[in-house]
Formats: structure tokens, C-alpha cells, sequence
């Protein structure tokens, strides 16, 4: 029967995943093990929590994505000569709390050390397949670690370019990039939905699917399915979304720059018709890109509770464009008369199409409680509120 040798998550490793992307933080790998196995070649579990023999364990010497798979990591640790004497047929990764969260079986090699006679420095390299849109992140003293040749190779070769690269003239060292003027040498053609190869672009309201009137993109992949876009508009406004695996990218999420008049925006206000019903909203009305304070405000109103106990929730729904409503919840009775607590708005695109709801809810079966608002200027129901970004 031939052998697999494979790498799998262990159960701590699936929990510290979950929490990263829960989080948005990283996954932050810190050491390597190395074991003989006692003898045998073990068979990779989700449930191992440590290895079968540990021989050695240090720090990673380095983690660093695979340039032909992406999605893939490579975690590298050297074995110096002087340290061996055993058997080599298991490996693991540990995080910066000491949990293993990868392991692997490994081809069975003997690590001899100059002692013996023969001294060999070892390279053990572990490649990690990581889902989702986790990044994983080398955290060590780069004062314990130990840089291999190709590595060293590699960075001398790097630098060599750099300098010569920087010696060129201006004309000739600009490439579609940091310090290209992108309007002329990298601009985006068509829809941005489709603007799946990574680099640097600019943008116009031309292109369809655009966040803004015109700015610069920055398209990256973590793998063949995942992409983002982070664009930055003229005014220094930031819009971010991502394509999923099923090919459909996310809404544009808004991050608004804070101008130091921030407090002088404009206020809005729309009002609830007069009826009677389990839902009773305000006309439509249409406000730019921003974030808003809104304050539900009474006047006077009437809640009917047919079946049990109901809660009244005043939201915001969009009819056109793209953000995102929070809520508050009212009293059923003994409402004040004036302010009731605020809840925040965000509209992502230039504009959108709103109403402000007054919803009863909670009841079962749903819609059985109703609200009455009174169509005269003593009995109403109102939101209003201001911009604050």
C-alpha cells in the first residue's frame, strides 16, 4: 500500500481559523516541531494535540506564500548540523499560545549530527492550505532563526535589482503602479466587476460599477476565487468589497474621511402618514453618501396589542441605492413625548432612497400587533435627525 504524507488542521487549528475570520485578525504561527513518530510513521488526525515523539521544536525560520499556489503557505525551519541523531517522520506548526494547530506526517529521513561523523544543516518545509480569506502571519525573533542560503541568495538578488533599478532614469523606472500616474498608463476598462487581476488602476463613473465619481483601485487576490478591491476616490473617500467564491462581490462598504467641520452638516426629517397597521413608514426620501444620527420623535401615538407581548422597532429601509440601518426599540407604553433613543444610518452609495420605519413587532403569529398614528398636528410620529459624517 503506498504511503500518503499530508498536512491537515488539527481541532485547535479549525478554532484559531474560525476565530480569525470571525475577528479579521490573522493566524499567527510561531514554531515548528519535529518528532521521530516512536518508530512508526503516523497517520495525520484532526484530533492529535501534540506530536508522537517531539525531538526538537524552534522557532520558524520563515512563512511565506507559495507563488505558484496561491492560497498556500510555506512554513520553513533549519536544523543546524551539530543538532540530530534520530529519525525524522513527523512535523508540526504551533501558534504563539503553544496550541498545535497543524500536523503532518513527513518521508522518513535520518538527521545525523557531526558527532556521528556526518553532519548535515536540514531544511523542513511544511506547506499550509488556508481557506477562506484568513491570512496567516510569521510572528519570531528574527535573533533565534537561522537564514538558509536560497533565502540569502535570494534577498542579495533582490537588492541587486533594487539598486539598479533606482539608477535608472525616471521616464524609464515608472511602471503601472506606486508613482505611475495611472490615469495614462493603467486605467480600467469596462465593468469593475470584472477587474479580477491584481495591481494598481484608475477608475471613472464610467466604469461601470464604480463607487465614486472617479479615484484609483488596488486590486489583490488571495487566491483564484477570493479578490478585493480597495479604491480611494478624489476626495479621499475609501470604498472596499470582495468577490466571493460563488463569483458575486459584496456591497461597496463606505469609510468616510472626517473633515474638521464635521458638526455643520445639514439635518433631514421625514414624518409617518396617519393609519393604522402593524407597519407604518414615512414618504420616501433621498440622502447622500454619509452616516446619520436619526432620532425617532413622538407626538403622540396609539399601539394596539392583540395577541401577548410586542416591542416597537423604528429602522430605516432603503429603497434604492446601498448602506445599512441600525434599530431601536421603543416602550409599548408610557411613552415621553419628545426624543426617543437615536440610531445610526449609513448610506454607501452617492445616494439612496429611504423610508423610516414604525414597526411593531414580536408577535405570534408575526403581524397580528398594530400601530395607530393620528393625521393631525397634535397625534404624529417623526424621525429627524443630522449628518455627523
Amino acid at each position: 500500500m503506498t504511503q500518503r504524507f499530508f498536512l491537515l488542521p488539527t481541532a485547535a487549528g479549525e478554532a484559531r481559523i474560525a476565530s480569525a475570520l470571525a475577528l479579521g485578525t490573522s493566524l499567527k504561527l510561531t514554531h515548528m516541531a519535529v518528532g521521530d513518530g516512536n518508530g512508526v510513521l503516523p497517520e495525520p488526525t484532526r484530533e492529535r494535540t501534540s506530536l508522537v515523539n517531539e525531538k526538537r521544536r524552534a522557532p520558524l525560520n520563515a512563512l511565506t506564500p507559495d507563488p505558484d499556489n496561491p492560497g498556500q503557505y510555506v512554513a520553513e525551519q533549519v536544523i543546524p548540523a551539530e543538532v540530530g541523531g534520530w529519525w525524522i517522520r513527523e512535523g508540526g506548526l504551533y501558534d504563539e499560545n503553544g496550541d498545535l494547530c497543524y500536523y503532518s506526517n513527513i518521508p522518513e529521513t535520518y538527521k545525523p549530527r557531526l558527532a556521528e561523523g556526518s553532519g548535515r544543516t536540514q531544511v523542513i518545509r511544511l506547506v499550509v492550505l488556508v481557506t477562506g480569506s484568513v491570512s496567516v502571519e510569521l510572528k519570531i525573533d528574527p535573533s533565534v532563526v537561522m537564514a538558509t542560503r536560497q533565502y540569502v541568495d535570494d534577498r542579495v538578488d533582490s537588492r541587486v535589482k533594487e539598486c539598479a533599478a533606482s539608477s535608472l532614469p525616471a521616464a524609464l523606472g515608472t511602471a503601472a503602479g506606486i508613482g505611475a500616474d495611472l490615469g495614462t498608463t493603467n486605467a480600467a476598462e469596462g465593468n469593475l466587476d470584472e477587474l479580477l487581476t491584481p495591481g494598481e488602476y484608475a477608475y471613472t463613473s464610467a466604469n461601470p460599477n464604480a463607487p465614486s465619481d472617479a479615484g484609483v483601485i488596488k486590486v489583490w487576490r488571495e487566491n483564484s476565487q477570493w479578490v478585493s478591491q480597495l479604491c480611494q476616490s478624489r476626495n479621499g473617500e475609501l470604498f472596499v468589497r470582495t468577490r466571493n467564491a460563488d463569483g458575486a462581490w459584496s456591497p461597496w462598504r463606505w469609510n468616510a474621511t472626517l473633515p474638521s467641520n464635521h458638526v455643520a452638516y445639514s439635518s433631514i426629517g421625514a414624518s409617518v402618514n396617519a393609519g393604522i397597521a402593524n407597519e407604518l413608514t414615512t414618504p420616501q426620501i433621498q440622502i447622500e453618501r454619509g452616516v446619520y444620527l436619526i432620532s425617532p420623535y413622538n407626538c403622540g401615538f396609539e399601539v394596539e396589542n392583540s395577541d401577548g407581548s410586542y416591542y416597537l422597532t423604528c429602522l430605516a429601509q432603503f429603497d434604492a441605492g446601498s448602506g445599512e440601518s441600525g434599530f431601536t426599540n421603543l416602550q409599548q407604553s408610557g411613552l415621553g413625548p419628545y426624543n426617543q433613543p437615536p440610531f445610526l444610518v449609513r448610506v454607501f452609495s452617492a445616494t439612496a432612497t429611504v423610508r423610516f420605519i414604525l414597526k411593531n413587532n414580536g408577535s405570534t403569529p408575526p403581524g397580528r400587533g398594530t400601530v395607530r398614528v393620528r393625521g393631525n398636528h397634535i397625534n404624529a410620529f417623526a424621525f429627524y435627525g443630522n449628518k455627523v459624517l
